[in-house]
């Protein structure tokens, strides 16, 4: 067994807080400090995208399980949901979940139904997302 190690350097215009990968490894999206969605091309490192969420960082980002929703998660308590293009790099806002407390992780139930999001708290809250409706525990 041998391990192959790769240097990767991208080059994004703002400071960035969170990172993920499109499910199906074709772009990377990280969200920046000033509120920024940046979009890069996993493979070549050029930007795809830059989209203007909020005026705040954006702590938390995640595909669905699918690659056609991404939820963003920022501090200032809301997550913005965007709808994915099949090719990973279009995006289009679909939704806003509003919330109050500022938010560190977010993820999304293997079947894609479901939003779970951490506050800074550590409170917990479950989101149908299509209905836009949270609980918190």
């Amino acid at each position: 067994m041998c391990a192959t190690w790769h240097t990767c350097l991208f080059q994004i215009a703002y400071e960035c807080v969170s990172l993920t990968f499109h499910p199906f490894g074709v772009a990377l999206a990280a969200g920046s400090t000033e509120g920024h969605l940046v979009v890069l091309n996993a493979e070549s490192g050029a930007p795809a995208a830059t989209i203007r969420v909020c005026g705040s960082p954006l702590s938390c980002i995640g595909y669905n399980p699918a690659g056609d929703m991404i939820a963003i998660g920022s501090q200032n308590g809301s997550v913005y949901l965007f709808r994915v293009s099949r090719d990973g790099f279009s995006y289009k806002k679909s939704n806003k979940i509003r919330g109050t407390q500022a938010l560190n992780h977010l993820d999304w139930s293997t079947d894609g139904n479901y939003l779970q999001t951490v506050t800074a708290d550590y409170d917990l809250a479950f989101c149908e997302y299509l209905l836009a409706l949270c609980l918190a525990f």
